[in-house]
């Protein structure tokens, strides 16, 4: 916009600005009280306002501040607010007019008129101004009720995703194998998964391992029964524990137990009965004397005098990767960048929850679809096994890679590299 030049005129905010290219003024539109001057004798003051200048305006040209108003005014307008300039793009914008009315007063037919034009600059500006799209990730949790992967949701919540400029698809599903077969199939970017599903990489599965979420088991617990004499590890020898199934996470765990107290890897007789409903009803019946379940579950179970947690196996492993973070081959080596976006975008919410313990139990109590106190309870016990960065932990793969072998995964304990990439990791944000 061309700056003007008139003599005797003190500095205007872009509304006021407005005024300087006034219409011819409706008879005695806008006059102010006895003495000061109207609207009425200004159309020859605005047609001038509006002649090219004979150069730009500087700050220089312009007087010293001070009041424009004649005593007796209707409309005093103070000195501070009138002077103020208004910032655009980080500087200051000035316009000259010769309009009496700013020296005097605004009418109300004026101040509307001003009202109007503003609104329509307003708008204006918003239209001109393109709204950014959201890009889409599409992300699959192995399974719907767990508390780590419920991160998703306190980062949607928290809008840090959005921050990265990520819409986030969640899909669930019933397991490790349904996760990895949506991810070979190209359904899925993203997958929050088992650590011992790195194994599918080695045998073919188009994707792989891009960032350490989760360590040591923290999130799945042994229960008994509320009535049982069981009230140690040493009292497990030779008990019947329910399991998802042969080959699975929690039959890994109940083995690794069982080792690490001497007695073998059959020292507690694992049956695997599939879903959670079918080992609570078994413990119910007394076929079973325990089962490997959600610690989620347990709190609640707990709470309800249906079940004891007897241990949580965050105790037991120290070193593994519970849960980590896939990518598909496609997202890795087309979509980096993207890939990159909604890592950070992850890390930055696992420092959200930590810093946030109020915000992060509400949001996951909606995911979960527990009671709020189960949800504190998880909450205390399972948030310092989130990894802050995804690095990954040189010993903790080595348990991944013989767990691999054990599970039957795999015929042979296969190599790290091949499990895995560091090429994103650790995330710095």
């Amino acid at each position: 916009m061309t700056a003007m030049r008139v003599p005797r005129c003190g500095r205007v905010t872009i509304a006021e600005r407005a005024t300087a290219f006034c219409h011819p003024p409706l008879k005695g539109e806008g006059r102010t009280a006895e003495g000061s001057p109207g609207w009425g004798d200004s159309e020859a003051a605005c047609a001038e306002a509006l002649s090219p200048p004979p150069g730009p305006l500087t700050r220089a040209d312009l007087p010293p501040a001070e009041p424009r108003y004649s005593e007796g005014s209707a409309t005093q307008q103070s000195d501070r607010s009138r002077q103020q300039p208004t910032s655009v793009g980080g500087g200051e914008r000035y316009a000259a007019c010769e309009c009496p009315t700013l020296q005097g007063g605004f009418g109300i037919a004026a101040r509307s008129r001003l009202s109007f034009i503003a609104l329509i600059a307003a708008l204006l500006l918003d239209l001109a101004t393109p709204s950014l799209a959201l890009d889409t990730v599409r992300l699959g949790k192995a399974v719907p009720n767990s508390f780590a992967f419920g991160a998703t949701e306190v980062g949607i919540d928290a809008k840090i995703f959005a921050g990265e400029g990520l819409d986030i698809a969640v899909s669930s599903f019933r397991g490790d194998a349904q996760l990895q077969q949506a991810l070979a199939a190209g359904s899925l970017d993203v997958g929050l998964g088992s650590g011992p599903g790195l194994g599918f990489r080695v045998k073919g599965a188009p994707m792989i391992g891009v960032a350490a979420m989760y360590g040591a088991p923290r999130n799945l617990a042994l229960l008994v029964s509320a009535k049982s004499s069981i009230r140690s590890v040493a009292d497990l020898k030779g008990k019947r524990i329910g399991v998802t199934t042969v080959g699975s996470l929690t039959d890994w765990l109940v083995r690794e137990l069982s080792r690490q107290q001497g007695w073998g890897s059959d020292g507690i007789v694992i049956a695997p009965l599939g879903q959670m409903q079918a080992r609570l009803a078994a413990m119910d019946r007394g076929e079973l004397d325990g089962a490997v379940l959600e610690a989620a579950n347990g709190y609640e179970l707990e709470e309800a005098g249906r079940t004891r947690n007897l241990i949580l196996f965050g105790d037991i492993v120290k070193h593994f990767y519970t849960h980590v973070i896939f990518a598909a081959d496609e997202m890795v080596d087309k979509r980096p960048g993207l890939l990159q976006r909604f890592l950070r975008g992850w890390f930055k919410t696992i420092a959200f929850m930590k810093a946030n313990r109020e915000f992060t139990v509400k949001s996951e109590q909606r995911t979960l679809d527990v009671r709020q106190s189960v949800v504190e309870k998880i909450y205390d016990a399972q948030m310092a096994g989130f990894s802050l960065d995804g690095a990954w932990d040189a010993e903790a793969i080595d348990v991944i890679r013989s767990s691999l072998k054990e599970l039957g995964i795999l015929p042979a304990i296969p190599e790290a590299k091949a499990l895995y990439t560091d090429r994103f990791v650790p995330v710095r944000f």
